[in-house]
C-alpha cells in the first residue's frame, strides 16, 4: 500500500489481516472474543501494538507489518464490532492517517473469514467443517 492516503477498500483488507494475526497469536482467545455475541474492540497504534478486547478476554499482539503497509503516516485505528445473527458481525472503523480521519462501517461473515484465513486455527476450522458428513462418507466408502 505505502501511499499517504489508502482508500477504504485497502483499509478493510488491513483490518481482516490484523484479525488474522490475532488468530495466529491466540486462536482460542480470539475465537472466544469474536464468537461471544458481545461487542468487542480492536485498537492498533502507530507502532503496531494491537489489542483485541471483549467480554471473553483481552489479547495484545504485534501487527507492525500491517501498520507499515498502511503507510508511514498511520497513527491509530479503532474498530468496534457488534455480533448479529448467523455469524455476521457489524463493525465501525476509524483510522487516523496523518491529519485525516477515515471512518467506515460494514458487515462480515465470521465463518467465511475463519474458513479462508491461513492460520492453524483456520486450517483446523476448515477440516472440522462438515466433519460428520466426511466421517459418514468415509465409513460408507469403507463398507463397499
Amino acid at each position: 500500500m505505502n501511499q499517504s492516503h489508502p482508500n477504504e477498500a485497502q483499509l478493510k483488507i488491513r483490518v481482516f489481516k490484523i484479525l488474522e494475526i490475532a488468530y495466529q497469536n491466540d486462536g482460542e482467545l480470539t475465537t472466544s472474543i469474536v464468537r461471544s455475541h458481545q461487542p468487542f474492540t480492536l485498537t492498533v497504534t502507530s507502532n503496531g501494538t494491537a489489542t483485541l478486547t471483549g467480554k471473553a478476554g483481552k489479547l495484545t499482539f504485534n501487527a507492525s507489518e500491517e501498520t507499515r503497509s498502511i503507510g508511514f503516516d498511520f497513527k491509530f485505528a479503532s474498530l468496534h464490532f457488534l455480533g448479529t445473527q448467523n455469524s455476521q458481525l457489524r463493525y465501525s472503523a476509524s483510522f487516523t492517517i496523518g491529519f485525516t480521519n477515515v471512518t467506515f462501517r460494514g458487515n462480515f461473515d465470521v465463518e467465511k473469514f475463519i474458513l479462508k484465513c491461513s492460520g492453524l486455527l483456520c486450517i483446523a476450522a476448515r477440516l472440522m467443517k462438515d466433519r460428520k458428513n466426511k466421517i459418514d462418507k468415509a465409513i460408507q466408502q469403507s463398507l463397499r
